[in-house]
């Protein structure tokens, strides 16, 4: 087995033995400290179970996106992240308080507070109401750029 082969097999065990979270009334996989590897593997293979699913008719929810935008942000491709937030509202599944959180947060490490401002405008928008992660990541944010 050479490395890359190892490398997916401790990613695909340290989800599988992962600790259960609650995101939105469904029981999904955490990982602690996963290195960037370990996300990247997980993002390429959740990448392809979601090009499976659209394919054969199985509209992806809000849990399904938000994986998918977390971890473009935690493997440094935060663009990606945003293209697949616009995906996700582009094919009708409306992005949730968690969604818009973790956009802005993703923006606030990346010192793009500005488009974090945009994102945190657009939520009252679209009607939904700001909660404690969303001002503590902004004020986190703000304060990462230097303007309290």
């Amino acid at each position: 087995m050479n490395t890359n082969e190892s490398r997916i097999k401790k990613a695909k065990t340290l989800l599988r033995s992962s600790p259960l979270s609650n995101q939105g009334g469904k029981t999904i996989p955490r990982l602690r400290n996963p290195d960037e590897m370990t996300v990247s593997v997980l993002l390429i293979e959740a990448k392809e179970v979601l090009d499976v699913m659209i394919w054969r008719g199985i509209e992806p929810d809000a849990v399904t996106y938000n994986y998918l935008i977390d971890g473009y942000y935690l493997t440094n491709i935060m663009d990606e992240a945003v293209k697949a937030f616009k995906i996700m509202a582009d094919k009708g599944c409306s992005p949730t308080n968690f969604s818009y959180n973790i956009l802005i947060n993703g923006y606030c490490k990346t010192n793009r507070i500005d488009e974090a401002m945009c994102a945190f405008r657009e939520m009252s928008v679209k009607g939904l109401i700001p909660d404690v992660v969303t001002y503590t990541t902004l004020i986190r944010g703000f304060f990462q750029v230097g303007r309290p």
